[in-house]
């Protein structure tokens, strides 16, 4: 019972960062946990964390353990809450936190979403772009969805969506694009007009010039804002050029408020990605979310 209580103790610090949340979460004390995770320190001979800040890092010892038998103390916790009085076998039911991008989400997942209310499965949405390895690593989120392929120890992820970049703007800026010129990478026509950013690390802009014309974006802003929507209908209204990716301006393309401005000779595809913490698809909950938002993506990915 002792070790069962320790490696219950050192999980939830492993999963959450942090000794407070994990004593809330298993309804010990916090100086209970810290005992706990001195106990298989002594046993191990090893230290399991390092502090960085208000977080517990884990070390490879504690990635190690972490391996090594959080299937098994998940599959017990499993088996005793069947066994409660009362209990519905197999249940799903509870929240799931997720991370990522609003215009994604709203564009992509959102339409595939019904399944979830079959199993009692509460889904909690969070805003966010630079913020979401650390509310991954923090325990706040359970899954994020990255613009960027993510290397973290302790985080896993896998590719979940895949699109193309594209450069478009209103009707009337084709004419001021010089084609020619662009292909042999001589970007003057298009460093000339205005443009409209998402943010300051030109979020889709910086990758479309690096991979088109392999050089550094210098142009002019006109507006920077951190909403697709909005992105879009100040492109729409002629304010100036932008890039987004193709799953969200289809429909723009489709109807002609917005057109494609230049298309390089290689496409500029791109993969969207799904992280989590290591450990954390133990939980059938949590699987079954990530399982359907790959189901969802699927649908309109490339």
């Amino acid at each position: 019972m002792a070790n069962r209580l320790a490696f219950h103790s050192f999980l939830a610090v492993y999963r959450s960062g942090s000794q407070t949340q994990a004593a809330r979460e298993l309804f010990l004390t916090q100086p209970a946990v810290s005992q706990h995770i001195k106990y298989l320190e002594h046993y191990l001979q090893r230290p399991l964390f390092r502090r960085a800040g208000k977080r517990l890092v884990p070390t490879s010892v504690a990635h190690q353990l972490a391996f090594a038998i959080g299937t098994h103390v998940d599959a017990l916790d499993g088996v005793w809450k069947n066994f409660r009085p009362g209990a519905k076998s197999g249940t799903l039911a509870g929240p799931v936190y997720l991370g990522g991008i609003a215009e994604f989400f709203s564009s992509v997942i959102s339409p595939d979403l019904a399944l979830l209310n079959e199993h009692g499965i509460q889904l909690r949405f969070e805003i966010g772009h630079d913020v979401l390895l650390e509310k991954l690593l923090l325990g706040e989120l359970d899954l994020a969805q990255f613009c960027t392929h993510v290397v973290h120890a302790g985080i896993t992820v896998e590719k979940l969506f895949h699109q193309e970049y594209l450069l478009v703007g209103a009707p009337q800026w084709k004419r001021k694009i010089a084609s020619k010129s662009l292909a042999v990478n001589d970007t003057a026509s298009l460093d000339q007009m205005p443009w409209i950013a998402y943010d300051e690390s030109l979020l889709f802009i910086k990758e479309y010039y690096q991979s088109a014309f392999n050089k550094s974006f210098t142009a002019h802003i006109a507006l920077m804002i951190k909403d697709l929507w909005s992105i879009q209908r100040a492109a729409v209204g002629g304010l100036g050029v932008t890039v987004l990716p193709s799953y969200f301006c289809r429909e723009a393309l489709d109807n002609g408020e917005l057109v494609v401005l230049y298309k390089p000779a290689k496409k500029l595809s791109h993969y969207f990605y799904l992280g989590w913490k290591d450990g954390m698809l133990r939980n059938p909950r949590i699987k079954f979310v990530r399982d359907l938002l790959h189901q969802a993506a699927r649908k309109k990915s490339l």
